[in-house]
């Protein structure tokens, strides 16, 4: 008992200054709490902390007597993250990325009913609980680079007004829940390197308004990459890399005027590349395919000479034809090694110097070209 109580008592003993300023005691004992659930004597930079008056404190910024505004990242907190943080309803910006702090995320994080950017990421955190899902506030979510675990809470999708996510780096599991589909204004959803299974839920093409980059990359989904995904028109960058997807490529793959970046590389992809993926009436001119590392084969599509430029990952596959590239406005980087393209395929584009097409199949004298 004497444990919890002490820094409640040592603030109302020899703080009196921290109760004497316009701010709600219970945001007062929210963040003492906080000084001493993650060790705040060890911290980088405390000067200010349990001496001067609350609103001096380095990271606290008060409005109408209440606390709106948090910042302490990257400032060596050790320790977790009390309970008591809930009491600051009033909250609009938490930011505790960079430390050092563990366990659960509080259950009480779901009073945060003001909060808008919550920046969690970078700490050895464990799990995210159901409550997040009555922020309904919150505008970003950075978990990433902690130790979180368990399933993807299912009440994310009541946060109508998310529209950046990224979860990274972490152990979640289980399938991306279809509640998703109600995240309308989400433009960024980060979900790499993680361990989740099953399939592109259906119902992510819901959000195809505002969606500028999927990345799924590096987790265990599979199945085929399904047709809806060429619904995704206005998406920069989309990234399934690193999965164990099959089948064909699907052919509305083409249907991505903005795509920069679409990587597809290490998977079980089979067939040949749809041929009408340059005849989009492309935006952005200047693309990377990531195709590497699959069981694709068959022609190159010359609808690719379509783009004013382009980066072309090609290698460890079994293609068999490639089209001339010299007559692109800006010189093409082609990645081709390890597949089965002849002579005759090679010769046209040999004076690129951004060429790499050593080692292919016997049937190409590679001594001819060099």
């Amino acid at each position: 008992m004497k444990k919890i109580f002490f820094p409640i008592l040592f603030a109302l003993i020899y703080l009196p200054s921290v109760f004497c300023q316009p701010i709600a005691i219970q945001d007062s004992l929210a963040l003492v709490d906080l000084y001493y659930s993650a060790n705040g004597e060890d911290w980088y930079d405390n000067n200010d902390w349990l001496i001067l008056p609350v609103d001096e404190w380095m990271g606290v910024i008060i409005s109408n007597n209440r606390v709106i505004y948090l910042v302490l990242g990257e400032n060596n907190l050790h320790g977790f993250i009390p309970p008591s943080i809930g009491n600051l309803t009033e909250l609009y910006y938490l930011d505790l990325s960079g430390n050092y702090l563990e366990g659960p995320i509080p259950e009480s994080i779901g009073n945060l009913v003001s909060l808008e950017y919550l920046y969690l990421e970078q700490n050895q955190l464990t799990s995210i609980p159901d409550s997040i899902g009555y922020c309904i506030s919150l505008k970003r979510i950075y978990l990433h680079m902690n130790q979180l675990s368990g399933q993807l809470p299912a009440s994310i999708g009541n946060l109508v007004n998310l529209t950046n996510l990224s979860l990274s780096e972490n152990q979640l599991t289980g399938e991306i829940p279809a509640s998703f589909e109600n995240l309308i204004s989400l433009e960024g959803l980060s979900l790499q390197h993680n361990q989740l299974t099953g399939t592109i839920p259906e119902p992510l093409c819901n959000l195809s308004v505002n969606l500028r980059w999927l990345i799924l990359s590096h987790n265990q989904l599979s199945g085929p990459i399904p047709e809806y995904i060429g619904n995704l028109t206005n998406i920069y960058y989309l990234w399934l890399d690193h999965n164990n997807f099959s089948k064909s490529i699907p052919a509305t793959i083409s249907n991505l005027p903005n795509i920069r970046e679409l990587h597809l590389e290490y998977n079980n992809l089979t067939d040949e590349i749809p041929q009408n993926l340059g005849d989009v009436n492309y935006i952005y001119p200047y693309p990377i395919f990531y195709f590497n590392n699959n069981n694709l084969s068959g022609v190159i599509p010359v609808s690719l000479l379509n783009y004013i430029q382009i980066e072309l990952y090609l290698q460890n596959n079994h293609f068999s034809e490639l089209p001339d590239f010299s007559g692109m406005q800006y010189e093409p980087w082609l990645y081709l090694q390890n597949n089965n393209f002849t002579f005759e395929d090679i010769e046209p584009n040999i004076y690129f110097d951004t060429l790499y097409y050593i080692p292919q199949d016997s049937v190409l004298d590679t001594d001819t070209l060099t």
